[in-house]
């Protein structure tokens, strides 16, 4: 159970707590725990979901699977991060996409009753629960306004100027790879790292693999306003 609790401590479930608290979860708690190699399924797109999941070793793709057989990366999960929260308490209680794991991957599975349970038993659970639940409808309404943007450049712009106010500086830190800055704004990667060059070349901002600098955050505003 040790080695559990080490790895629950990177989840948002179980922030603010120590070892003792999150010993005393883990004792009333029924789970289990699934080991999936490297492009194996976890979850397919319609499957009921009945737990939720958290990610305690490996890495996730949340893939969208069409007919003619493109699949299209929607989001990246690791170690820490969790799914299905949202599924299990809703009507629909449907897999939204397939989830496939991406590396050697092994996740914790709780079903609803258990968590309804938790949020009961333990108030700094319902707490954290509560929380990431607002800040996954933050995130969901923040990727909408992305991808509700017409062109390419548009997304890229509204993105840099959200970023920029979150970070509090034009030197904005990426957080992932230029492929995941791709998926969560909608376009090809290929398509950013063009209009990428484009805006550099204009003058409007310098980048490299890991940060973006802007450089005519006034011209960018305007642009958002046209």
């Amino acid at each position: 159970m040790r080695h559990i609790r080490h790895h629950l401590k990177k989840c948002r479930l179980f922030s603010d707590m120590d070892d003792r608290q999150i010993h005393q979860v883990l004792q009333g708690l029924h789970y289990r725990v699934s080991a999936f190699s490297r492009e194996q399924m976890v979850a397919s797109e319609g499957a009921t979901c009945m737990h939720l999941g958290i990610i305690m070793t490996g890495e996730v793709s949340i893939q969208r699977i069409y007919q003619s057989g493109r699949t299209l990366t929607v989001d990246r999960l690791r170690a820490g991060d969790i799914f299905g929260e949202v599924i299990i308490f809703s009507g629909h209680r449907r897999y939204p996409a397939t989830i496939t794991a991406a590396d050697d991957t092994r996740i914790m599975f709780i079903d609803r009753d258990e968590v309804v349970k938790l949020c009961y038993s333990h108030p700094r659970f319902l707490d954290n629960f509560l929380g990431m639940l607002s800040e996954k409808i933050l995130t969901l309404n923040r990727r909408v306004k992305f991808l509700s943007q017409p062109t390419i450049r548009s997304k890229v712009i509204s993105y840099l100027l959200h970023e920029a106010q979150q970070q509090e500086t034009p030197e904005l830190q990426l957080a992932g790879s230029r492929g995941d800055l791709a998926s969560e704004l909608g376009i090809p990667r290929p398509s950013l790292s063009r209009e990428l060059g484009k805006m550099k070349k204009e003058g409007l901002i310098d980048f490299d693999r890991h940060w973006v600098l802007i450089l005519d955050l006034e011209a960018m505003e305007q642009s958002q306003k046209e």
